[in-house]
């Protein structure tokens, strides 16, 4: 087969590269340069803030919230302890994913008060509720920390996306728990 003839019968000429080839391949760079702006070339992430640190301060925020609603009401110890324990482990994996010194004092028991009451009043009695926060308040909260880590995990790479979406499903069974 001749090199200048195209299959179907027309001829590939000097003319046809010229007018019709050239300024298609001219056209290219200016193409991908228009591209370089597209969400699927990855570039908008790059601008993006990373949302990591915001996670690990919600978790701290939230195992605060729920250490004071033992402190104010004793008798969500059973309730409400495992979600404390849970969400400063969650800031303490997002601090080593991050590469920040992890904080092993938050580890600790959210106060002596609460560990050991000097009277056991019924639960859900009004002597034994403070005027700290309610199981209300720590549910919104880790509701809204469930919604943040499942809307973070859709931009995040392939590396860091398997921490921040158990995360979110953890979040999200505490709050259909409480």
């Amino acid at each position: 087969m001749d090199p200048l003839h195209r299959p179907g019968g027309t001829r590939l000429t000097r003319r046809c590269v010229l007018t019709r080839v050239l300024p298609a391949l001219a056209a290219l760079p200016a193409g991908t340069t228009a591209l370089g702006g597209c969400s699927l070339l990855g570039q908008d992430n790059a601008r993006q803030p990373d949302p990591l640190p915001g996670l690990a301060d919600a978790a701290r925020d939230d195992a605060a919230l729920a250490a004071a609603a033992i402190a104010a009401d004793a008798s969500l110890r059973s309730r409400l302890e495992p979600l404390r324990a849970a969400r400063l482990a969650h800031a303490a994996a997002l601090d080593q994913l991050l590469g920040r010194p992890v904080n092993t004092d938050t580890a600790a028991a959210p106060t002596t008060a609460a560990a050991a009451p000097t009277t056991t009043p019924a639960p859900g009695s009004r002597s034994s509720r403070g005027s700290g926060p309610g199981v209300r308040e720590v549910h919104d909260a880790v509701a809204a920390s469930a919604s943040a880590a499942a809307d973070a995990a859709l931009t995040l790479p392939p590396d860091k996306v398997g921490l921040v979406a158990s995360i979110a499903a953890c979040c999200s069974a505490y709050a259909a728990l409480l």
